[in-house]
């Protein structure tokens, strides 16, 4: 008989794998960042005009492109037209669906992580990213004092 901590930490140990992957790709992206400095496409504020694209766009299309190849892959390989890279590791599949989840990240970064990545840019160090904070000029409201 499975204990019932037994059995919730069987049915959230496959979360655990997934979010390995989305932290592997966060953690290596703001690296990246935190490297390159505000040079990166995602930090730029030029708009799409007729027959040009802007980086972000650009960005975004060349990572949401590998995202979805790589689903295609994992389809055809889930209905057997194709090896299955993870027939062997199904923990290894997880860490890889991880990874394409944390991919949207690189793809289309929120404001939030566009922010982070921004402090991290700007100071060269991905260790300091943190948060707005709720009187920053980032915020749409401050709920209380800030000490300046």
């Amino acid at each position: 008989m499975v204990s019932e901590g037994g059995q919730t930490r069987r049915l959230l140990a496959p979360l655990g794998w997934l979010g390995a992957g989305m932290t592997a790709v966060s953690a290596l992206y703001g690296a990246v960042v935190g490297a390159a400095g505000v040079a990166m496409p995602q930090f730029s504020t030029a708009q799409n005009v007729a027959g040009a694209l802007s980086p972000r766009s650009i960005q975004s299309m060349v990572v949401f492109g590998a995202i979805g190849l790589a689903m295609l892959y994992l389809g055809l390989a889930a209905i057997g037209l194709v090896p299955d890279p993870f027939a062997r590791a199904p923990r290894a599949r997880l860490v890889f669906l991880g990874a394409l989840i944390g991919g949207f990240l690189i793809g289309r970064p929120f404001p939030l992580f566009r922010h982070l990545f921004r402090h991290a840019a700007e100071s060269g160090n991905p260790c300091t990213a943190r948060p707005p904070s709720p009187c920053s000029p980032w915020a749409t409201s401050c709920s209380w004092r800030c000490c300046s």
